[in-house]
């Protein structure tokens, strides 16, 4: 079993985790906590090469996100330095921050 963890620097913006029933924008980015009880049933069924990803503030040491990452993802993150994901409700890239401007710089994974 392999699990990456990559320590950020969150900008001046809160992250928050959770989400109402919206649909994957909302659970992933909404204002409130709503779990997922079938997600990882969902990422087995996409049959995407994926790993576990913690992402964590590196000043507060606080989980800022639990998502996955594939090759593409690290290879981004590490290109890039900044926190690269792989949505697998949307089955693409996921440049935490390119929507928000809110990027999470890489300080190590």
């Amino acid at each position: 079993f392999v699990f990456f963890l990559f320590v950020v620097r969150a900008g001046l913006a809160s992250v928050v985790c959770g989400g109402g029933m919206g649909g994957h924008a909302e659970l992933e980015e909404g204002p409130t906590l709503q779990l997922d009880w079938t997600k990882l049933a969902k990422v087995a069924e996409t049959k995407s090469a994926v790993v576990p990803v913690a992402v964590q503030d590196a000043r507060t040491g606080a989980v800022l996100i639990l998502a996955y990452a594939n090759k593409e993802a690290l290879d981004e993150t590490l290109k890039r330095k900044v926190c690269c994901l792989w949505s697998t409700s949307r089955n693409q890239l996921w440049i935490k921050g390119d929507s928000s401007g809110d990027y999470l710089d890489l300080v190590e994974v």
